[in-house]
């Protein structure tokens, strides 16, 4: 264990290493500020549950409307004392009262702030009745019908078959969905803020992007490391010397672990300081809330909290991490150069995110063209979630994983007994 550590130090004290995770770490933190002042909108959701709850089935949403028709009488009263008029909602009042904004108002700064919050109760109370009519009338296989007619090339009797059985599962999860409520649960309106995307999409999978930059670099500079400084006749001479490939896999699986789970660490936790997700821990990720775009819900395979979704997206993306530093691992024990290593592994990213593309779709091989781990790596924001019409399946992420995985164990297997034989010259 201890010449792991050492030949991990390898990678973890690289001088490039170190300077990536600076700047990416610094990248991450301007992208969080970037969205920084939708941070008092975001707050209003908190005060709400606080109040309220965030499960909308029945007393919930009983309970969410005397909360906002308390804040409404208490709105009006404030125009009734300034202008003389009440209004049956926050939106007619603003758009009203233009002067609302006007420098010259009759009304005070904490009194706008309290309309404007008003809004944002407003807005989350009238969505609920269009998202539980939404989901009720909510079909998956038509659905599948649309996706399958807007393709640019035709898909066959055979694809189409699998494409509506999985599209089947699908509906049974969203009866389950339904059955028990999960859509009409409060989370921050997808429509209005898209911090789904922001943090599954933007961040976290910016993030994995980076952290795979960061374990291939390593991978390579690690395997490689003796034929880099023309050391390698004398560390490979012997039988142990062979063995040390061992050690260097070990290695680099470990820094590849250690890099991400620190990049990750520091970033999210940046992220949940700076905008509060504390009321909505145990919000199902199957709300209707979190849909960004019209009739486009996010239909998860399973019933998770938003935290279970969190850890399971951050199991997967460490998963991932281990296949491609096993993917470099094994392009190190045939090639000697960790620049070639590099853009080898460049070139099988190229490879897993446009074999689709020469993939006729009247083949059930189209499946198969999208179960590589690259296709995985750039669809965070649906994973276990309804995503891509070839890709929207229960097992999708973990059997692509798990295949990928066996292999490589396979793949690295063979490519170091060869290793063992092969002539340093």
């Amino acid at each position: 264990m201890r010449i792991v550590w050492m030949e991990a130090g390898k990678g973890l004290r690289s001088p490039i290493i170190i300077g990536l995770f600076m700047l990416f770490t610094a990248f991450n933190l301007f992208l969080m500020l970037s969205e920084r002042h939708m941070k008092d909108e975001l707050r209003v959701l908190n005060t709400i549950v606080a109040q309220t709850g965030h499960d909308m089935n029945g007393e919930g949403y009983e309970a969410l409307g005397e909360y906002y028709t308390n804040e409404l009488a208490k709105m009006n009263s404030i125009t009734q004392e300034k202008i003389g008029q009440t209004y049956e909602s926050a939106a007619a009042f603003t758009s009203s009262n233009p002067q609302l904004l006007d420098p010259d108002r009759p009304f005070t700064e904490p009194e706008v702030r309290f309309v404007q919050d008003l809004l944002v109760t407003e807005r989350y109370y009238e969505s609920l009745p269009a998202i539980r009519s939404q989901y009720d009338s909510l079909d998956m296989r038509t659905r599948a019908e649309v996706a399958l007619s807007i393709m640019i090339d035709p898909t066959s009797d055979r694809v189409d078959k699998l494409v509506y059985a999985n599209y089947n599962k699908l509906q049974d999860r969203l009866e389950v969905l339904r059955e028990k409520g999960e859509h009409l649960h409060l989370f921050f309106q997808g429509t209005v803020y898209k911090m789904h995307s922001f943090l599954y999409d933007k961040l976290l999978g910016i993030m994995l992007l980076q952290a795979m930059v960061m374990g291939v670099l390593m991978t390579a500079q690690i395997m490689n490391h003796e034929f880099d400084h023309r050391t390698h006749l004398l560390m490979y001479a012997t039988r142990r010397g062979r063995r040390l490939k061992v050690d260097k896999l070990g290695a680099a699986f470990l820094t590849t672990t250690l890099m991400t789970i620190m990049l990750l660490s520091v970033n999210i936790v940046a992220f949940f300081e700076m905008y509060d997700y504390s009321g909505l821990w145990d919000v199902p990720i199957g709300t209707g809330f979190l849909q960004e775009y019209d009739d486009a819900p996010l239909i998860p395979w399973w019933s998770m909290t938003f935290v279970q979704y969190l850890f399971a997206v951050l199991a997967l993306g460490l998963v991932l991490q281990w296949i491609f530093a096993g993917l470099t691992a094994g392009i190190a024990l045939f090639v000697r150069n960790s620049y070639f290593v590099c853009l080898l592994f460049l070139l099988l990213l190229g490879i897993g995110l446009t074999l689709f593309t020469v993939v006729p779709t009247t083949s059930l091989l189209i499946f198969w063209a999208y179960i590589n781990p690259f296709q995985v790596l750039f669809s965070t924001p649906n994973w276990f979630m309804i995503k891509h019409v070839f890709t929207t399946y229960p097992s999708y992420e973990w059997m692509t994983v798990s295949l990928w995985s066996a292999v490589l164990a396979a793949g690295l297997w063979v490519a170091y007994r060869r290793f063992k034989r092969r002539d340093l010259v």
